[in-house]
């Protein structure tokens, strides 16, 4: 029975899943053990200018590679295709280097409105877009290990620079320097990884002719990731616009603490029960009750922290964080319907992809962004942030809802 199971978990590839969750949900910990220290010695005014940087370099980041890393891992060992993997790790370097170095030039002539903050912006892209490519380089490569180690170290170099640099008084530019530095720590634990294959990543294919190799990736993949950034990016630039100046870093903390177990646990079980559906799917096998019964679990357990963040967030948040963040407590209460269904339904993206229906689950992905953005104007108009974010959870909720049973009826077998 023992080896019937053991031999289960590595067809499944069940370990290497574990083994990315577990370093995923280490570097996590490490985040929340810094938090309190970093809520006391930065204001919610740093954190507001640090959101809103961080809203930036995001999006950009996903627009400076045009998602052609995503290709890297999908690539199998054949010459062709190992050679296609060095393409993609070329191309997407070059143009990292290419929109940093345009940012550069706009802040050297001073084509930007706020000239202190777009001289973060392009190591900003750096540290987030070179890991990234790396990142799936090391996936390709199996160093699952080595990943692991990235997340941890990233975080805790991240997190130990920030405090220190909180501790001297540098407000917001100690969080935005703290992040590049953790942010370079994690990326040179995976150049020393991949060092020799970064080396002898070459191609025969010319630049930028070669960029028609990836074209699916241009035309679609990167739309899909600027509408994902938007979920917390475009809902910064709105609440800065519209709002006064600490809800901005209210609301990307509340969002940071709420976000963290949604994208541990969604990211494990997309992982595992991606490869258990995308088996009984060639199977022509239904796979609706693997997305009810994990569901059913996700629900229950996200309803029990959604009703304790209802009842208990604004005190929560301030004895945690401090009392000068009781009212990101009460955004937490507002958001805590939305967090239910987020927690319960996202895992389950992977249908889209098997069902070929990439397509209707972007048209999602873009109402949902819409009915967010346009709850907050509704709140702007009537002078209350509170309600443009009741309005932004219920929509959002329904719309997760009608998301999941979407999900439950694509993934039942037609015969």
């Amino acid at each position: 029975m023992f080896r019937k199971i053991t031999s289960k978990i590595k067809e499944l590839k069940l370990g290497q899943s574990a083994l990315l969750a577990g370093s995923a949900g280490i570097g996590q910990a490490i985040s929340y053990v810094f938090m309190p220290v970093l809520s006391r010695v930065f204001t919610t005014e740093d954190y507001s200018t640090f959101s809103l940087f961080y809203a930036w370099i995001v999006p950009l980041a996903v627009f400076s590679t045009f998602r052609m890393e995503f290709a890297i891992p999908h690539q199998s060992d054949t010459e062709k295709r190992f050679s296609t993997a060095h393409l993609a790790i070329k191309n997407s370097m070059y143009l990292t280097l290419i929109i940093t170095a345009v940012l550069i030039l706009g802040y050297a002539f001073g084509y930007f409105e706020h000239p202190e903050m777009c001289l973060w912006l392009p190591l900003g892209i750096l540290s987030i877009s070179i890991p990234q490519i790396l990142y799936f380089l090391s996936t390709r490569e199996n160093q699952y290990k080595q990943s692991g180690l990235y997340r941890i170290i990233n975080n805790l170099v991240l997190q130990s620079v920030t405090a220190l640099l909180g501790w001297m008084a540098w407000g917001s530019n100690g969080l935005i320097i703290g992040m590049l530095i953790g942010q370079l720590a994690g990326a040179l634990t995976l150049v020393i990884g991949n060092f020799r294959k970064l080396v002898h990543a070459r191609s025969e294919h010319s630049w930028p002719k070669s960029l028609q190799e990836f074209r699916s990736y241009i035309l679609y993949s990167t739309p899909q990731g600027l509408i994902e950034t938007l979920q917390l990016s475009g809902t910064i630039f709105v609440i800065y616009a519209l709002f006064d100046e600490p809800y901005p870093g209210l609301f990307y903390l509340c969002w940071r603490i709420l976000q963290s177990p949604i994208s541990l646990i969604s990211n494990t079980i997309f992982v595992v029960h991606y490869n258990n559906a995308s088996q009984l799917h060639n199977q022509n096998e239904d796979y609706q009750w693997l997305i009810k019964k994990t569901a059913k679990l996700l629900f229950v357990v996200g309803t029990f922290i959604g009703a304790i963040l209802f009842l208990f967030g604004p005190p929560l948040f301030a004895f945690f964080l401090g009392e000068p963040w009781r009212e990101a407590g009460e955004i937490a209460r507002i958001l805590s319907v939305w967090f239910v269904f987020q927690f319960a339904v996202t895992p389950f993206s992977f249908v889209a992809i098997l069902e070929k229906q990439q397509r209707t689950a972007f048209l999602l992905s873009v109402i949902d962004i819409l009915i967010k953005l346009l709850s907050l104007m509704v709140g702007s108009y009537f002078h209350s942030i509170q309600i443009g974010l009741v309005l932004y959870s219920i929509s959002s909720s329904l719309l997760l809802l009608y998301t999941y049973f979407w999900y439950l009826k694509k993934s039942k077998k037609h015969s």
